[in-house]
């Protein structure tokens, strides 16, 4: 048999071509796009020269349910230890500039990519400096490096060694000068953190009290054993302390999977949910595959008469298993000519994900893997079938039939549960944020202390328009993460070492703004300290931090304030009071280093768990106290029906107060939708996966039973002869359909419990697994399923009988 010869077979079962075509084009776009995130994701900092030897030096607190476990460290821990144990070879520091607002000659914009670095930095790490000497850079103060995009976006060309730009810390009043003295590659997708401008320390002597340390080991070194070391070396240093404090090094290569602390450089991924995209690619490529051999089993006993011609007529075994690799090949040519476009097409289009493709050789091995599965699953028939004068039974083909038809339909099931589970946990999520939902709240989030000083005049300004209902302000922005916490003193006794609360900074309305009301006390916080205050307070720590010489009067004016404060129901359990008035009106003082700052006070309230932060960790205990200068986010309540006009008055007062800073906000809703888009994402990758899969099982179940029902034409004109109706024959295609589906449910079920179940254990508040859901997914696919065969059916039952009796 010739090309010709095959091409007019094919050209014959063209229904069957195309819908192998079309569900192996989903399933290879599908599977390659998947198998192109997993790997990226694996591959989280592997590019490292020295990957298997960088550690992170992290700390928990080890002070109970309020414990302090920060990616961050002292900066001063990793140089000791690197002077004290010789198993270390460098070490690198990066200090966070969190929200910095960047000036390059006219142009201000807001950057979370800056970081102050240790000299030695791309020495550490295997970044690419494109120009600049990595041996000297950043050991001057005032130097920067910027990445390749920000010197192309902002002048125009890499040639920028000498230039000048200003850059704003977001604590500090006014920004800094640098002068550009290197320029480096962007980052890697798959690099945990990510920068646009790295800078030397501002006070070189002093770098910064928390960093991001970095630990290059020698060769050879056992990081659990240096683990170990370390631990015995602050334990010593440390003994006279209450509290102990715990030390972990971190391989940088598992820090995007398996460290979920506070203040992550980026948000970091888990097993699981890869897991789970990677389960849903699968499921539409099995499906596929079973098509594949179902329809290869169509075409095979539709030309059981042909074979055994050419069989008779001296042709041989080995010539008709050429044929049928000839028609794979074309097959599989394309399907990956049509799988090439559509991921041309995806990564136009979605190349901002996050993820880089498989590499060319990979692709290459990734096409031939196909093939070589493709070549497997069509033999199937013929390992079954072998023998050209075998009789193929009605029973046999039904067995394998209900088999595929089973497979099929647990898989889509399975998609389609995991899909429904999933949007539930997260609109349960959006149900604990308080205001998540309201569409007119906007965040302007992690202002600088520049801007942060002048809030109450900007506040002031925006009240004077109707169209803005409120206004407000916290330390921390929606589902950001409360990290400080202190001991404390309660009705005057002293906590415990290993008890302390966690501290968030509010403004005087945030709860009256929040629609949160107290279950104990008030939330009213009128009389608070004044800003003015607030600066003499801050004055007045400084120069006892520095122990200097206090003017009288500043200790007279910033003495006798009483501080108020609310805390949370989970706070109770720690101060030791199980009703929550029984904790209002007592006296309260928050252990804070700045002493002079958060003065003694009373509780005035209680508040239930309230879950302004995330929810990935359970609720932490929680006083909230009134402070001007930490209320770093701003938050304002508009009328939804004006929407436009309050946006312009929010931009208006923002430029005539704050010229030289540019405004940037967010809606609160997109506030908690970017710490969960792994979970949106994985969302929306798996409604399309259910719906992928759910349409090519209907094609496939749809093209099968087509075959199946011209073999049974004759059986259905004798059923119409013998006064069976069209109602009881549909009936009768459809009972064992639902047997099938019956069966699949069984199987299904249970799986798609147990691996949603493991996926809600990454939540601290997870949804209930609902009956509903379960019973949701199994009617849809019943009735689309049934709507399918009862059509079909339908079609034959409608023909003439005496034309079915005539069939073959």
């Amino acid at each position: 048999m010739n090309l010709n010869i095959v091409l007019r077979r094919i050209n014959k079962y063209k229904a069957y071509f195309l819908v192998n075509t079309l569900g192996l084009t989903l399933a290879f776009v599908s599977v390659f796009i998947i198998l192109s995130y997993v790997w990226s994701e694996l591959n989280y900092d592997r590019f490292h020269s020295n990957a298997d030897r960088i550690v992170r030096l992290t700390m928990n607190s080890n002070t109970g349910k309020s414990s302090l476990i920060d990616a961050r460290i002292y900066g001063s821990m990793a140089p000791y230890l690197e002077k004290k144990f010789p198993e270390i070879e460098a070490v690198n520091r990066l200090m966070s500039w969190r929200k910095a607002t960047v000036t390059i000659d006219e142009n201000s914009f807001y950057s979370k990519k800056v970081f102050s670095v240790d000299s030695g930095f791309f020495n550490l790490f295997s970044f690419r400096l494109l120009q600049g000497d990595k041996d000297n850079l950043f050991n001057k103060p005032n130097q920067v490096a910027i990445s390749k995009s920000m010197a192309i976006t902002y002048f125009g060309t890499t040639d920028v060694i000498g230039k000048q730009l200003q850059i704003l810390y977001q604590r500090k009043m006014k920004p800094d000068n640098f002068t550009i003295a290197g320029i480096f590659d962007d980052f890697p997708s798959n690099s945990h953190f990510k920068a646009d401008f790295l800078c030397s320390y501002l006070d070189m002597k002093r770098p910064a009290d928390w960093t991001y340390s970095y630990l290059l080991l020698s060769p050879e070194v056992n990081y659990i054993d240096l683990q170990k070391k370390i631990q015995l070396e602050m334990d010593s240093l440390n003994a006279k302390r209450e509290v102990r404090n715990l030390f972990y090094l971190q391989p940088v290569t598992d820090i995007h999977f398996y460290s979920h602390k506070s203040r992550e450089l980026s948000q970091n991924a888990n097993i699981q949910s890869v897991i789970l995209l990677f389960s849903g690619a699968l499921i539409i490529l099995i499906i596929a595959l079973i098509n594949f051999v179902n329809l290869n089993y169509v075409q095979f006993i539709s030309n059981i008469k042909n074979r055994k011609i050419r069989l008779v007529n001296g042709a041989s075994n080995i010539s008709l298993s050429l044929d049928f690799l000839k028609e794979i090949l074309i097959l599989t040519l394309v399907v990956i000519f049509l799988s090439i476009i559509s991921i041309r097409f995806f990564t136009n289009e979605y190349g901002n994900l996050g993820f880089e493709l498989l590499p060319i050789k990979l692709f290459y091995i990734f096409i031939i893997s196909f093939f070589i599965i493709l070549v497997l699953f069509a033999l199937i028939p013929s390992l079954f079938w072998n023998n050209a004068n075998s009789v193929v039974t009605t029973s046999s083909k039904k067995k394998n039939y209900r088999i595929s038809i089973i497979i099929q339909l647990g898989l889509s099931i399975i998609a389609i549960i995991a899909s429904l589970t999933i949007r539930e946990q997260i609109d349960y999520i959006n149900k604990l944020h308080p205001q998540a939902h309201n569409t007119h709240i906007i965040v302007i989030p992690e202002n600088s202390g520049a801007v942060v000083h002048k809030f109450e005049s900007f506040k002031g300004s925006l009240l004077k328009h109707s169209e803005i209902i409120s206004v407000t302000a916290a330390s921390e922005p929606p589902a950001g993460i409360v990290t400080d916490n202190f001991n404390f003193s309660f009705d005057n006794q002293k906590s415990e070492k290993k008890k302390s609360l966690n501290t968030l900074i509010i403004d005087t309305n945030f709860f009256s703004f929040l629609r949160i009301k107290p279950i104990a006390g008030t939330i009213n916080l009128t009389n608070t300290a004044p800003l003015d205050w607030e600066r003499k307070a801050m004055k007045l720590w400084r120069l006892n931090y520095m122990k200097k010489e206090i003017p009288d009067e500043l200790k007279e004016k910033v003495s006798g304030y009483c501080d108020k404060f609310i805390i949370n129901r989970t706070a109770l359990k720690v101060i030791g009071v199980d009703k929550p008035e029984d904790a209002v009106g007592k006296d309260f003082n928050l252990l804070h280093p700045m002493t002079e700052f958060f003065p003694k006070g009373k509780i005035v309230g209680v508040v239930d768990d309230f879950h302004y932060t995330n929810i990935f960790n359970q609720e932490k205990p929680l006083i909230m106290v009134c402070r001007k200068i930490f209320c770093h986010n701003f938050l304002i309540d508009y009328n939804p029906f004006q929407q436009k006009e309050a946006l312009a008055v929010v931009r208006k007062e923002w430029d005539n107060i704050f010229p030289d800073i540019p405004l940037n906000f967010e809606f609160i809703g997109d506030e908690y939708h970017k710490v969960y888009e792994r979970e949106y994402y994985e969302m929306q990758v798996l409604i399309l996966f259910s719906f992928i899969s759910l349409m090519l099982s209907l094609i496939g179940i749809f093209a099968t039973l087509s075959f199946n029902l011209r073999l049974r034409t004759k059986e259905i004109g004798i059923r119409k002869v013998n006064g069976s109706s069209i109602v009881e024959i549909i009936y009768l295609f459809n009972i064992s359909l639902v047997k099938s589906f019956l069966i699949a449910f069984v199987v299904a079920g249970p799986i798609a419990f147990y691996a949603m179940r493991k996926w809600l254990q990454n939540f601290a508040y997870q949804t209930s697994l609902y009956w509903w859901i379960f019973l949701s997914a199994a009617i849809f696919v019943l009735l689309i399923i049934l709507l399918t065969v009862s059509l079909q059916t339908l079609f034959y039952a409608r023909k003439n009988p005496v034309e079915a009796l005539r069939y073959e």
